[in-house]
């Protein structure tokens, strides 16, 4: 039953509330720090409550909600509330998110009692992981935990983007279920982390034989430049497995590392279709001398498809030096040619 699986995490301060002098944990604390009370901005909220309730267009609400969620204060609440009720989806998508928004025990309560509604549960369960309450995150390990919830995975992802550290140990027990969907939205959770804890988690996860769950982990990975994650994504880029290759030679650009980007060269010429795409974008997000010089290479090779996504990623990089490089090849092309 929902009890008995619940029961573990019911204990005295398992999720408490943060210390606003904190750094933001997630992406519900950054939201919050960007709002400014409208009498501080010079903004009558009497005024903006007024406009909206009488607002005719539902662009015109959805603006009028919006602004409300950085400048509104708990008073706005109750017709967010009535608007998060709407017939229209997005007017009411975006009232609920202007409640998670304004945040406080009083959002948390009317976000539960709108998990019901079959319009808007899915936008309240995402709004109680930005809220992160400890009342909300509660409600939200009951349905991560709760293996017949339709909600399951958007209560494991909403856990993901509350940055309470707290939630890595619900995540080591979810893996544990060995449920693979359940294992999955884990690993895209946990790119919400920074941390060597969580990258120790998906770590783990980037070996696991189904490829789902390691591409999901390679993409949340948070620390692309750390040693052992490259030498666990070079192993994987080298085996050229198409889908965990791609994402593999996607972190690794990111990185930056030497021996990491000839790898991403080598195999932009030896892999497969979809991993030679991959590995020549990387190294045009790369960018820097040494990828600059790598894509030069490939553009000189003479193949056609690769010359061509190699002169593409050089433009992509924008500088001066990748533009020219590029001029040039087509010049020298068209001078072979004879045009």
């Amino acid at each position: 039953t929902l009890i008995a699986v619940w029961a573990p995490w019911r204990r005295p301060g398992l999720f408490h509330a943060p210390d606003p002098s904190v750094v933001p944990r997630g992406a519900g604390d950054l939201a919050r720090q960007l709002r400014f009370p409208a009498a501080r901005l010079g903004i009558d909220e009497d005024e903006l409550l007024s406009a909206l309730e009488h607002a005719s267009r539902p662009a015109q609400a959805v603006a009028l909600i919006q602004k409300l969620g950085y400048v509104g204060s708990e008073r706005a609440l109750p017709l967010l509330d009535k608007l998060a009720r709407d017939h229209r989806e997005y007017v009411a998508a975006a009232a609920v998110h202007a409640m998670a928004q304004i945040g406080g025990e009083e959002a948390t309560a009317r976000l539960l009692d709108l998990l019901p509604s079959l319009r808007v549960r899915r936008d309240a369960v995402a709004a109680l992981g930005l809220i992160a309450t400890p009342r909300a995150l509660e409600q939200l390990v009951k349905l991560a935990h709760e293996s017949r919830s339709p909600l399951r995975q958007e209560a494991i992802l909403a856990l993901g983007q509350s940055g309470h550290e707290e939630v890595l140990g619900v995540f080591q027990d979810l893996i544990a279920t060995g449920d693979d969907a359940v294992i999955q939205s884990v690993a895209s959770a946990l790119g919400n982390f920074n941390g060597a804890a969580a990258d120790v988690l998906l770590r783990e996860l980037v070996a696991r034989e189904n490829a789902n769950i390691s591409t999901a982990a390679i993409y949340a990975l948070s620390d692309p430049a750390d040693p052992e994650t490259t030498a666990q994504l070079m192993a994987i880029l080298a085996a050229g497995d198409s889908r965990r290759a791609e994402a593999a030679a996607y972190v690794l650009g990111r990185g930056g590392n030497p021996m990491a980007l000839s790898l991403l060269g080598q195999m932009a010429r030896e892999g497969g279709a979809q991993t030679r795409r991959a590995c020549i974008d990387a190294l045009g997000r790369a960018g820097g001398d040494k990828a600059r010089g790598l894509l030069t290479e490939l553009l000189q090779s003479g193949r056609g498809e690769l010359a061509h996504e190699a002169a593409r990623a050089l433009v992509n990089l924008g500088d001066d030096a990748a533009i020219a490089l590029v001029m040039k090849a087509v010049r020298d092309d068209q001078g072979m040619n004879g045009e």
